[in-house]
């Protein structure tokens, strides 16, 4: 269904300092943007560019997201 979640992502939620919130948006956001979100998103794809998973990390990323496909109803 196409209103469903993408089984692949986790919804993130937390307070952030304003003025932190003002330096994401000028370093990550782009004109054009519709969301204030991307910058968002950016930051932390750069912030965890060079990290490595482990293979126990990648069990655990599947484990999450059949358990998603599960909640959903999804296959």
């Amino acid at each position: 269904m196409s209103n469903m979640p993408d089984t692949n992502k986790r919804q993130v939620s937390t307070r952030i300092d304003i003025e932190t919130c003002r330096k994401v948006e000028k370093t990550f956001a782009r004109p054009g943007d519709k969301s204030k979100n991307l910058a968002f998103i950016r930051a932390l794809e750069d912030a965890t560019r060079d990290v490595v998973l482990t293979e126990e990390d990648y069990e655990i990323i599947l484990a999450e997201v059949k358990a998603n496909k599960q909640k959903r109803g999804a296959h």
